[in-house]
């Protein structure tokens, strides 16, 4: 087992060095944080306007009784929007509604995560928050999220998990991780968290992993610099990770 993960280590530094490197988290609280505020909202008012007030099709009904009485719907069983449908459904109102906006609201907040997403990728705030809000329009995403379904949670729990990621590798590839070892070990548990949530919400998740374990396994960043800009002391750190 040790010899394959050296052999892949081996691997992946001849490969990552002819990648660009990633842009530095460009996320700012006061100008972004308000993008995220509305890339949320956005979808939230459409979908609270478009959503049924009744029980409708698919499997609806079933995930609305199983939010009402604490139960357990078809396997696996889907306990985490469970809980979530049933805790929106102790609000005062209509059942249906709020089991409904449960997923709107789930749904809402994957837009934002997604904006997240593209702002680290290195797009601007309005490329980024016209792709959470063209995502969260688009027709099968829309369908799902005015419903009671689970898709909008799964959506959510693997859109935070590439953030995370893509935090991570940013992280590394400016090389904050030499002096923020700690933060970095904090989000390679926090990918892990999202990951387990996504997989036990959704076995599709499991499209995550390849990604995932690449960013907790992944070669130290010193060894993913061009040669020219290796100085002694990111070899020194880059041979003790080997």
């Amino acid at each position: 087992m040790e010899v394959s993960v050296r052999l892949w280590r081996s691997r992946l530094r001849a490969w990552l060095p002819s990648l660009p490197p990633l842009p530095a988290p460009g996320l700012k609280l006061r100008g972004d944080g308000t993008a995220i505020v509305v890339a949320a909202l956005g979808p939230l008012a459409l979908y609270a306007l478009t959503m049924p007030r009744t029980v409708v099709l698919e499997d609806d009904g079933l995930f609305l009784m199983a939010g009402e009485h604490l139960g357990i719907s078809h396997p696996p069983g889907y306990p985490l929007y469970t809980l979530l449908c049933w805790l929106f459904m102790r609000l005062p109102g209509n059942p249906a509604v709020l089991g409904h906006l449960s997923s709107a609201v789930l749904g809402a907040m994957a837009c934002a995560t997604l904006y997240v997403c593209a702002r680290l990728l290195g797009s601007g705030r309005l490329a980024a928050l016209g792709a959470a809000w063209l995502f969260g329009a688009s027709s099968h995403f829309w369908s799902q999220a005015i419903i009671a379904e689970v898709y909008t949670l799964n959506a959510l729990a693997f859109f935070a998990s590439y953030a995370l990621i893509l935090y991570g590798v940013a992280q590394f590839l400016t090389f904050k991780s030499e002096r923020g070892g700690g933060r970095t070990a904090e989000a390679h548990g926090a990918r892990s968290q999202r990951l387990g949530l996504g997989w036990a919400r959704r076995r599709h998740s499991a499209w995550a992993l390849p990604i995932t374990g690449h960013s907790c396994c992944s070669p130290c960043p010193a060894s993913c610099l061009p040669l020219g800009q290796r100085d002694g002391r990111s070899l020194a750190f880059a041979n003790s990770c080997s």
